[in-house]
């Protein structure tokens, strides 16, 4: 990344999803617990929109960047990309919570409407840093914390 391949349109992304998927891999080795592959192209998905909207938010707010990349991207076409990504995102989700626990497909709408309110958040005046979007939204973290606490009921309740 830091020889050059960070000026790749589309691979400078790549690599930064590379990163998430790895951590997935790697803490599924660590625990024993298999990763299945919904769940790999699930993160794969959001981590791409999460970059491309990182991306978009660093080209709406640059007049001259000092990052090169930017350059070969459109606002249009990080847009559109990002819409691609998190329909994906929500299938994939769908169908890695209906291949684990039954009642984990109750979650869907739930991680829609948190879906949702993320693209609402970065949509409006976010630079599209995903640490500072989630942590500056309360409605967002609230939504988040309801998810985790059906999540966890159904998988060891």
């Amino acid at each position: 990344y830091s020889f050059g391949l960070k000026n790749v349109p589309i691979l400078d992304i790549a690599i930064l999803v590379s990163g998430f998927l790895l951590r997935v891999l790697f803490g599924s080795a660590v625990t024993g617990i298999e990763a299945s592959s919904w769940l790999c192209l699930t993160v794969t998905a959001v981590s791409f929109y999460m970059g491309l909207g990182k991306r978009r938010g660093e080209l709406r707010l640059s007049q001259d960047s000092a990052r090169k990349v930017l350059r070969y991207y459109s606002y249009e076409f990080l847009t559109r990309n990002m819409q691609m990504c998190l329909t994906l995102s929500i299938v994939f989700y769908s169908l890695w919570s209906v291949d684990r626990v039954a009642g984990l497909v109750w979650t869907v709408p739930l991680v829609i409407c948190i879906c949702l309110r993320y693209s609402m958040t970065v949509e409006g005046s976010s630079d599209g840093d995903p640490v500072e979007v989630i942590c500056q939204d309360k409605v967002l973290m609230l939504l988040a914390a309801v998810y985790a606490v059906i999540t966890l009921a159904l998988l060891y309740l």
